[in-house]
């Protein structure tokens, strides 16, 4: 192999791996901020709905209803109804992550939290560059991991990661209304999904489409729905906090360990199925991915799969 194959082969291989390191990021980050959050009882169903397997339900229904509005928007041409839902709902995850972390320091927590997440979403809207959109998407990734994890027991997170993974198939490869919803939202520069660029040079600002294509062909960017991050992560928290199994790293235990190393699992398959250059459903392989490293992590640690 000429010295040429090799470079293009390595450049080719870098943004599959940072991709995977952003998800792995999104992760370990959710299991860092899941003390905080359970210490200060952000329990997104409250208390009485984390062992209650109707909270999936209703998470599917929030899901499926915010997906609505957003296609509406898209589908009338209100691009303003879309940013300002989107940027509303980040701002209030990123307050929920920084007040929860400061609310253990300091009594000033939420004043300082609200100026944070008001002024790093003014540096999104001003700046609004791919770098910048990662760095907010993993915190806000991280922090809902964190909030749901802790939310839901494992139980009505395995059957929500069931569940959003067949809707996921559904949306991409047959109603490809999530295709849709990726190219009304682009153009926003929205965190709504982590972008690694494919080319020196690359601006997220100046890409018209998902599919774009650079000056001299190939792809420009790779996205990972945030979603996509966030499924997965939600399993490594709820096993790290509801599981019996016994801490192994810090305080994750194996069922969550290997969560993490399955969902890296199915995003190596997924990124394999999408070099056919067209978009590919991420949920099915990664929230699989995650669910088998789980499982055997339990069956390794000797407790109970649910």
């Amino acid at each position: 192999m000429s010295s040429s194959s090799v470079h293009r082969s390595v450049s080719a291989l870098v943004p599959l791996l940072s991709a995977a390191f952003l998800m792995v990021l999104v992760e370990v980050l959710s299991l860092v901020l899941a003390p905080f959050m359970d210490a200060s009882g952000y329990y997104a169903f409250g208390a009485e709905g984390r062992y209650n397997p109707v909270s999936t339900l209703l998470y599917i229904v929030l899901i499926l209803g915010f997906t609505l509005v957003l296609l509406l928007a898209i589908r009338y041409g209100k691009g303003w109804v879309i940013q300002a839902t989107i940027l509303v709902a980040l701002a209030s995850t990123l307050y929920y992550v920084f007040s929860a972390v400061l609310g253990a320091y300091t009594s000033w927590y939420a004043p300082i939290s609200l100026g944070a997440s008001l002024m790093l979403t003014l540096v999104l809207c001003v700046h609004s560059e791919w770098y910048v959109v990662d760095i907010y998407g993993v915190l806000i990734g991280a922090g809902a991991a964190a909030i749901f994890g802790v939310s839901l027991s494992v139980l009505p997170v395995v059957l929500l990661l069931i569940a959003l993974a067949i809707y996921d198939a559904i949306a991409v490869y047959h109603t490809r209304h999530m295709l849709t919803l990726a190219e009304g939202v682009l153009p926003m520069h929205l965190p709504v999904m982590l972008v690694v660029p494919a080319k020196r040079g690359f601006s997220l600002r100046r890409m018209e489409s998902v599919g774009a294509k650079g000056a001299n062909g190939g792809r420009e960017a790779y996205f990972l729905g945030l979603g996509d991050a966030v499924m997965p992560a939600m399993l490594v928290v709820s096993a790290a906090v509801f599981s019996p199994a016994p801490p192994v790293l810090g305080w994750a235990n194996l069922p969550s360990v290997l969560a993490v190393v399955g969902s890296l699992l199915g995003f190596a398959i997924l990124m394999l199925v999408a070099r056919s250059g067209k978009p590919q459903a991420g949920l099915p392989f990664l929230n699989s991915g995650a669910l088998v490293g789980y499982v055997l992590g339990c069956a390794i640690a000797g407790v109970a799969v649910l």
